[in-house]
């Protein structure tokens, strides 16, 4: 197992530029070494014959998106007789940025 230590600590500390207090850092020591407890646990089972896992939920995967399909376009005319303002052939929008 990994000895966390004071000097790990300071390094860590450095190298995320977060400044601990005596108190924090006291507590955050216990809990790293406490993680590192529980992974030298999971570093026990045997996953010799254990294929890797890269999609859990694989089966509900699916593609939720519709395909892309050529449709019927629009004619400018058709578009412009339903708007309620034109100017000059373009349609005018409300002004929404104050």
């Amino acid at each position: 197992m990994l000895d966390f230590n004071k000097d790990i600590l300071l390094k860590l500390e450095e190298l995320s530029k977060i400044k601990c207090k005596k108190e924090e850092e006291i507590l955050l020591m216990e809990t790293l070494q406490k993680i590192l407890k529980h992974i030298e646990k999971l570093d026990e089972i045997d996953t010799e014959n254990i294929l890797p896992c890269n999609f859990v939920q694989q089966e509900i995967q699916k593609n939720v998106f519709r395909k892309d399909e050529k449709e019927e376009i629009i004619t400018k005319e058709a578009f412009i007789e339903n708007t309620p303002d034109i100017i000059d052939g373009m349609v005018k929008i409300p002004s929404f940025l104050g």
